[in-house]
Order: structure tokens, then sequence, then C-alpha cells
């Protein structure tokens, strides 16, 4: 017998605290934000960033633009 896995398969994502990074609005195939914290506390220095492929049509597959697009957004991140 298989063990069953206890997790959840609810999507974590909030959108609320996330705002899409200034300059990529134009993304097709991902999704470029940054956190906006409500917390006292401060923030990192550089904040915290979130991409995600953005294709459920076909699976999120990749294609040139795909990368094209993943480059340009890691970049900005680093």
């Amino acid at each position: 017998m298989s063990e069953q896995k206890n997790y959840s398969t609810d999507n974590p994502f909030k959108p609320e605290l996330w705002q899409t990074v200034e300059g990529f609005e134009d993304l097709t195939d991902i999704t470029y934000h940054r956190l906006i914290s409500d917390s006292p506390k401060p923030q990192r220095k550089d904040g915290i960033v979130r991409i995600a492929f953005d294709r459920p049509e076909v699976r999120n597959a990749f294609r040139p633009h795909t990368v094209d697009e993943l480059y340009r957004a890691l970049d900005h991140a680093r």
C-alpha cells in the first residue's frame, strides 16, 4: 500500500500582497510581482519578488519568448 500524502492543493498566492513590478506590465508568458508589506518591520533593502509562469492553456510550456521574458525578469531581480 502506498502512503497517502497530506497536503493542500489550495493556491497560496494572495494577489492583494503583490504588485506588478513597474516597467514589466507588458509580459505575456510570465508574471513578475513585488511583495507589498504592511508589516511595521522594515523590509529588506531590495524586497522580495515573485516570478510565475502564466501559460495555462499549454501547461506552462516554454517557448523562446517565455525564456526571453524570464531572462529579462531575472536580470532585473538580481
